[in-house]
């Protein structure tokens, strides 16, 4: 699996959770109207998918994950990884604090990124 083809899955798979997740809430909440447009509350709601790094040996992918919390006015951004062929996503990085940049050495030991400061 090249790395576009790989990438494209990911952005699919992102949207169809989000849309996964829109139509679960939609069947909890029978009262909810059947259509309606998009208001600035549902935008976070969806989970932004970036930045995807793959092993040199193609084993396995790191990518970031971001939420977003409408009340607080914030985003954190977690590190996922999982292997390429059947493999289940795994969070690498706390909620507390916002990872970014992840990649892998030269050898693919180690996978690498960028630690956020925590707040507060």
């Amino acid at each position: 699996m090249n790395v576009r083809s790989l990438v494209s899955t990911l952005v699919v798979f992102a949207l169809l959770s989000s849309a996964l997740i829109v139509a679960q809430e939609r069947e909890q909440d029978e009262s909810a109207p059947s259509l309606r447009s998009l208001q600035i509350d549902d935008t976070f709601k969806i989970k932004s998918v970036r930045s995807p790094s793959l092993s040199p040996d193609g084993i396995l992918l790191t990518y970031t994950v971001t939420t977003r919390n409408y009340e607080e006015n914030t985003s954190k951004t977690r590190i996922w990884m999982m292997a390429t062929k059947d493999g289940d996503p795994v969070p690498m990085t706390a909620e507390a604090v916002s990872s970014r940049a992840p990649t892998f050495s030269r050898d693919g030991k180690k996978a690498l990124f960028c630690l956020g400061a925590q707040r507060g």
